[in-house]
Order: structure tokens, then C-alpha cells, then sequence
């Protein structure tokens, strides 16, 4: 066991399983926020982009409008990801991990422009900013 874990393996596991990737805090607040501005949206929508399903945190059908919550550890944040030290499962599988979730994150992007959509991202250091950045994202 790597020392620098508080909890054996088993544990760790348990408690990486329970970590949400849908119905988070922060979506939530999305929610709550396209709510009171009155915007229409679908939650977790599946969208089919050439021929490749994909599931988008938020549609804004009318705008042509997607919105996308991400960590800034789990989808490495070109701001403040500095890769990883270890941990109970190594340096090297949550480097391979972080990569993929940012080569998906890309591959969706390119999908979204390719399709005619706008994303917006909202990192997890915009977190106090939310309100801002769809007022601002919606207003044109």
C-alpha cells in the first residue's frame, strides 16, 4: 500500500465509486440558476453527433447552447492541473485517466462545433462566477 493514502485499497475503492459524475453540487446550482433565469434546458442530454452519442450536462435547444461543469483535477484544467503524485492507485493510472477524460473533453468539442453548438465551460474555479457567465453566455 502507498503510504501516502489514508485508506487500504478496498476502501479507497469504496470511496472513489461513490464520487458523482451527474447530479453534482455544481450542476445543481446550474440547475437552480437556469431555473430562476427562466431558460428552458435539458439536463444530461443525449445528443447524436455524426453518428456518436454523446451526453452533454446541459442543452439550451433554442441557443444551440451546451454547458458543460468540470473539475479542474478530474478534466485536467489547463489553469491548475499539475498532474498527479500518486495515491493509492499511482501516478501513472490517474495520469492515463486525466488524459482520457481531456482527449474526450476535446473530441467533444470538436463534435459540438462541428454539429453548429457553442459550448461553454464552467471550470471548477469559476464556481462563485456561475451566475455571471450564463448571464452573460445568455444575454446574446
Amino acid at each position: 500500500m502507498n503510504n501516502m493514502d489514508v485508506f487500504p485499497p478496498e476502501k479507497r475503492r469504496e470511496v472513489m465509486r461513490r464520487i458523482r459524475s451527474r447530479g453534482t453540487r455544481p450542476e445543481r446550482e446550474i440547475r437552480r440558476i437556469l431555473d430562476s433565469m427562466g431558460v428552458p434546458y435539458v439536463y444530461q442530454a443525449k445528443l447524436e453527433l455524426g453518428g456518436k452519442k454523446r451526453t452533454v450536462d446541459f442543452l439550451i435547444p433554442e441557443k444551440r447552447l451546451v454547458i458543460e461543469y468540470r473539475s479542474c483535477f478530474f478534466h485536467g484544467c489547463p489553469l491548475h492541473y499539475r498532474g498527479v503524485k500518486g495515491g493509492i492507485l499511482g501516478k501513472e493510472w490517474w495520469e492515463r485517466k486525466i488524459d482520457r477524460n481531456r482527449r474526450r473533453d476535446r473530441e467533444l468539442e470538436e463534435l459540438l462545433r462541428r454539429h453548429g453548438y457553442r459550448l461553454v465551460v464552467i471550470w471548477s474555479h469559476d464556481r462563485k462566477r456561475i451566475r455571471e457567465i450564463l448571464e452573460g453566455v445568455l444575454r446574446g
